[in-house]
């Protein structure tokens, strides 16, 4: 299995560079990104083209401007928001909710 996200990636914000916020996550919260991210990459291998981040973890002070809830899975590294490169958006929610679903 390729490893197609990082934890980097997942932490970048153009909204924290531009208002100074270091947006670094804690150990606890590498660890959840850590398992998020081996959540997302059999995603990535069975959509088979790229996806991208638009969100993942954010600091208190990234989520608040953001206009992120107070209990955001954000905040502790549980939470991405995805978009696929090829904007097949539809199909890519089609997708994950046949291969994906919640059992």
């Amino acid at each position: 299995m390729n490893t197609y996200f990082t934890i980097d990636e997942l932490c970048y914000s153009d909204t924290a560079n531009r208002n100074g916020i270091d947006n670094t996550p804690n150990e606890e919260q590498i660890s959840n990104l850590q398992r998020l991210i081996t959540f997302l990459n059999p995603i990535r291998e069975c959509w088979g083209s790229p996806i991208l981040v638009s969100s993942g973890f954010r600091c208190k002070e990234l989520n608040k401007i953001v206009g992120g809830v107070s209990d955001s899975a954000h905040l502790t590294g549980n939470a991405v928001d995805l978009y696929p490169q090829n904007n097949r958006f539809d199909d890519f929610v089609e997708f994950l909710s046949i291969n994906f679903k919640e059992e």
